[in-house]
Formats: structure tokens, C-alpha cells, sequence
């Protein structure tokens, strides 16, 4: 051996050995994170179904008490006392006299009875939907899930605020007043028991610990969102409402960002933003809420009365016969002649019509049909047709969210690569591959190790007309006809993730934006409130740097060409482009953006 050819072997030892311990540390993480998506992913899973399947036993506990109503008060309403003599029953003789003071009173029976159990249809509404929220965090627990600690504060919140206990209590005032949200619906006091139950559940101890798991899907009171005012042009609020530009531009999509990037950037290009609290109170739980709203009848109820075709089945069940409802109530009123007398007519029979003083549970504008065209496009995955009775956009979704945190070597929890980082430092290989080493760090750092997964799941029902199966909300009224609960493709419909579920980004518009709507510049920004959102805030100086958006436009307009040199586009066309054929809609990434 030459005289300084010692260690050799060594130097190359000792690369291999980092090289071999990157690979380890790799691994293991990557094997947690995939068991992570699949613990995750598994826990939403079951969680949307226990969830769905509550708000199928809610719609069908709802329906049969419209049921209940439909057979109890209108065929056999002598079980309430209102009716002493069925052939006379809200007989109306004369004009002048057109409710009796008997039949007045007898019409406030029936009424009285028919509020009744609209009181117990909103206990229904407010309180099933929380046993499925309960349901829901059993399942995820038992599937490996643990509580989520923001969650529970999220929730704390929420109830807080309801409470009036809460700085934001001052929204909760708007809906005392009863054409919003009386304190008492039918003679029922939704929020102590709702309250109550909401906060049973925050305490609810399970294998994955004290609280929420996963975050059910719902319509949140206070829930912020963005705008202008006076409004802009280009209305930024769009943009900084939107998660997804966060992210766009953390990553350099300029693709994704390429028409934000052409507005004009004057000083305070942001606008004059403000914040807008959700003041739509569902009128039934907030969270799994099934879409279903009780109201006076409308002619809709009166056709659905009338017609045995969807009725007389479910009327079977209750051993009731439908004929005395034809004989009794032709739905139409009476008709008089010049003296107030009234005409007989076979087609009148002189009574009253009840169904106005009865209140229903209807369908929301939220159940609608699928667009035809969405159809077309997952049949195209399946292997046959949608069922005519499942191909309907249901407003009772319940979608579950949850967020798991991984233990990883090469990250800690805030994202930052210790381990990482000193085995890159101590690496003395090629630039080229230490180059490659940072740039797999800075996507480490700049991506928590946080897994968020999702599943939606909800009730299916059918109704029989006409020898036909047809969607539950072609009744227009809320009847037991659901018999299945499934999961389904997130693509296909989604009402989006509850805004309680990031907290920090519920936080963010709430506390941030404000701030930003009153600064003339992101410097302005109180110190406390840029260090708690100090990752949104760094963001938005990233984007209120010149030379940032030049190199984006810049990109924008790289020219492209083929392989004889000849221009063929910029590579902002390249943004539509999709790779396995076709185009698809502008801002939408289908490739890799460059890196500033």
C-alpha cells in the first residue's frame, strides 16, 4: 500500500453507512405514513356510515310522524277529541258564518295535536343527528383513531358562542327573534338539550381517548368568510378565502395562480377586506343536519293527501284505511251563491279544508337530481346505470374529517427535518446530489407531516309512483322510505369540510383578516397576530413581493418548442394541458410549476 492511500475504504464506508441510514429513515417513515392513510382513511370510512345511518333513522323517525299526522289527525281524529260527529265535522252552512265557534275550536285541537308532533319532529332534527355525531366517534376510535385536540376546541367553541357565553354570543341574539330561530320551536327548547348533548359528547371517553376524533360534515352559526367593501376589482377576498390559493402559493403553481398574477398590485392590492358570519341557522342540528324544514301546507301537501299512489302503501302499515279521507275532505272549500248559502255540489262537500292548520316536514332546496352529465360521467367507471331512485343529490351528506399526526424521523411535528438536516450537512458527495438532498428538505419542512383524510356516506330511499321507483324527495314531504345507507365517491357530491375542522384556519379568517382589511400594509399587522399565523402571513408577503410575481409571469411566458426548434406555445398553455388526452378547465395543475 502506498504511503496516503490509507482510509480509503473508510471514506466510501462511511458515505454508504448515511446513504444506507437515509434509506432506513425513509423508509420507516414512509411505512408510517402509509399505515397512517390507511388507519385514517378507515376510521372516516366507518365513522360516515354511523353517521349516515343516524340521519336515515332521522328522516325515517321524521316521516313516520308525518305519517302519524296524515292518518291519526285527518282520518281518525276522534283519538284527540276534535271530531264529536265525523258526517258534520268543519261543515261550513253559510258565508256569514264560515267557522263556527265549535269548529273554531275544533280546528285549534287540530291544531294543537298537529303542533305536537311538530315538536317531536324537532326534537328528532336537533337530537339524532347528535347520537350519529356520538356514533361517529365510537366507530372512528374503534378503528385507530385518536381525539383531535383542536376539534374538541373547535366544538368548545361553537357551544360557547351558543351559550352566549362567548365574545361572539352578540350573533346568537339574531336568531331570539322568531322569524329566524325562536328560542322555542313548537314549544320546544332546542338549545339546553342540544347545548347539553354536544357537551356529553366533547366528554365522551373512548379507546382513542377524550373527545372528537373526526369532524362531522355541517352548517356552522358564525362561520366566516371573505369579501370587499367596497368591492374590488380584482375582488382579492376570492383568492385569500380559498385554502387552496395558500397552498398554490406555497408550492409556485403558477399555473394555478396565472390570473391572479396579471391583477393589478396597487398599494393595499388586498382591499378593504371584511369578515362575513354565516347567519343561517339550519332550524335542526348543525352538525349531520338532513336538510328538512317544517312548514305550513301548500297545495303540494294537499296533491300528496290526495294521491293514494305514494301514501296507501305506507298507510297499510298503520292498518288505516284511506277511504274515509276522501269521504270526509274533498280539499277544496266551499262554495257560495249570491246569499251566502252554501251550493251543494258533487264536487264540494261543503267542509272546511284542515290541512292548513297542519304543519309538515318537507325536503330542503338541498335534494335535487343530479346533473345528467354527472351521471354520464361516473356510469363510465361503473359497470351499469344509475338506479333512477339513487341518482339524486341528497342534502342529508355525512362527511367526516379527520387529522393524524405521524411519528417520523426525517420531521418533528412542526415539520421542521432535524435528523434530516444534520445527515445532510455531514454529507460531502457531489453538488448535484446534495442540491437534490435540500430541495427534498425544503419540501419536507414545507409540507407538515399531518395526514387529513375524508369519506362522505348517506342514506338511500325510493318511493314507488305510478309502478315506478323514484327519489325519496319527489314526495316533496319527508316519509319513511329510506332502507340503506352507503358510502360514496367524494367526487360525486361533497358539502364540503365543516369550517370547525381547521381550526387554525377558522382562527385565521376570523382574528387575521380583519387586521389585514384595516392595514395599509402586511407590516401593519399586529406582532401577536403575525406569529400565530405566521405560516399564512409569510405567504401572503411571498406574494406581495414584485419580483415573486414577475418570476411567475415570467414562466408564464416561457416559450415552448419541438424538437426542430420551432415555437410551439408558451407554457401557460401547457397549464390545460392534461397528459392522458383532452383538456381540462384553466388553473387546474397538471404539472410540476417551477420553484422561485
Amino acid at each position: 500500500m502506498r504511503k496516503g492511500e490509507r482510509g480509503q475504504v473508510l471514506i466510501l464506508g462511511i458515505v454508504a453507512l448515511i446513504i444506507l441510514l437515509l434509506a432506513v429513515f425513509s423508509l420507516f417513515d414512509i411505512q408510517n405514513l402509509i399505515r397512517g392513510k390507511i388507519k385514517s382513511q378507515s376510521g372516516v370510512d366507518a365513522a360516515a356510515l354511523a353517521g349516515a345511518n343516524w340521519q336515515r333513522h332521522t328522516l325515517n323517525l321524521v316521516g313516520e310522524l308525518n305519517l302519524v299526522k296524515a292518518t291519526t289527525l285527518l282520518i281518525d281524529e276522534n283519538i284527540f277529541g276534535i271530531g264529536a260527529s265525523a258526517d258534520t265535522f268543519l261543515e261550513v252552512p253559510h258565508r256569514d258564518n264560515l267557522v263556527p265557534v265549535n269548529e273554531q275550536q275544533r280546528l285549534q285541537q287540530l291544531s294543537q295535536a298537529s303542533n305536537l308532533i311538530s315538536q317531536m319532529q324537532y326534537r328528532t332534527l336537533f337530537i339524532c343527528p347528535l347520537i350519529g355525531v356520538g356514533a361517529a366517534q365510537a366507530a372512528a376510535k374503534n378503528n385507530g383513531l385518536n381525539s383531535y385536540e383542536n376539534f374538541g376546541k373547535a366544538v368548545a367553541m361553537q357551544n360557547s358562542m351558543l351559550a352566549g357565553v362567548d365574545e361572539r354570543s352578540n350573533l346568537y341574539d339574531f336568531f331570539k327573534q322568531d322569524e329566524y330561530c325562536s328560542q322555542f320551536l313548537y314549544g320546544f327548547q332546542w338549545h339546553v338539550p342540544y347545548l347539553n348533548m354536544l357537551t356529553v359528547l366533547l366528554h365522551q371517553q373512548g379507546k382513542g381517548g377524550l373527545g372528537f376524533a373526526v369532524m362531522p360534515s355541517g352548517e356552522m352559526i358564525g362561520a366566516p368568510s371573505l369579501y370587499t367593501d367596497p368591492p374590488s376589482d380584482p375582488d382579492f377576498s376570492k383568492y385569500l378565502g380559498s385554502r387552496l390559493f395558500y397552498e398554490a402559493v406555497r408550492g409556485d403553481d403558477f399555473c394555478y395562480l396565472r390570473n391572479m398574477l396579471l391583477s393589478n398590485f396597487s398599494s393595499k392590492w388586498w382591499g378593504n377586506i371584511k369578515v362575513k358570519q354565516n347567519t343561517n341557522f339550519p332550524k335542526e342540528s348543525e352538525y349531520l343536519p338532513v336538510r328538512v324544514k317544517i312548514a305550513e301546507s301548500s297545495e303540494i301537501a294537499y296533491d300528496l293527501v290526495a294521491d293514494y299512489e305514494i301514501l296507501q302503501d305506507l298507510i297499510k302499515r298503520t292498518g288505516k284505511n284511506l277511504t274515509p279521507l276522501g269521504d270526509k275532505f274533498d280539499w277544496q272549500e266551499p262554495e257560495f251563491d249570491s246569499e251566502g248559502n252554501a251550493v251543494v255540489s258533487d264536487e264540494r262537500d261543503n267542509k272546511l279544508n284542515p290541512l292548513p292548520v297542519i304543519d309538515w316536514a318537507f325536503y330542503k332546496e338541498e335534494w335535487i337530481d343530479y346533473n345528467k352529465s354527472v351521471i354520464r360521467h361516473w356510469e363510465r367507471y361503473l359497470a351499469g346505470t344509475f338506479k333512477p331512485e339513487a341518482s339524486y343529490k341528497s342534502g342529508a351528506v355525512a362527511r367526516m374529517d379527520s387529522f393524524f399526526s405521524p411519528k417520523l424521523l426525517f420531521t418533528n411535528r412542526r415539520g421542521e427535518s432535524h435528523q434530516f438536516s444534520n445527515a445532510v450537512s455531514g454529507y460531502k458527495g457531489s453538488s448535484k446530489n446534495v442540491s437534490r438532498l435540500r430541495t427534498a428538505e425544503s419540501i419536507l419542512q414545507a409540507s407538515p407531516p399531518t395526514i387529513h383524510a375524508y369519506a362522505l356516506a348517506k342514506p338511500f330511499g325510493k318511493l314507488k309512483i305510478d309502478k315506478k321507483f323514484a327519489p325519496p324527495h319527489y314526495s316533496s314531504m319527508v316519509l319513511p322510505v329510506f332502507s340503506e345507507t352507503a358510502l360514496i365517491p367524494v367526487a360525486l357530491e361533497n358539502p364540503g369540510m365543516n369550517p370547525l375542522a381547521d381550526y387554525n384556519w377558522y382562527l385565521y379568517l376570523l382574528n387575521y383578516m380583519p387586521e389585514l382589511g384595516k392595514a395599509n400594509s402586511l407590516d401593519a399587522i399586529p406582532h401577536d397576530l403575525q406569529r400565530q399565523f405566521s405560516n399564512f402571513h409569510s405567504l401572503l408577503k411571498k406574494v406581495d413581493n414584485p419580483s415573486w410575481r414577475q418570476f411567475g409571469i415570467d414562466w408564464l411566458e416561457r416559450p415552448l418548442f419541438d424538437r426542430n426548434g420551432n415555437m410551439i406555445g408558451r407554457q401557460k398553455d401547457r397549464c390545460n394541458y392534461w397528459p392522458t388526452g383532452g383538456t381540462v378547465d384553466a388553473g387546474i395543475r397538471t404539472m410540476p410549476a417551477a420553484k422561485f
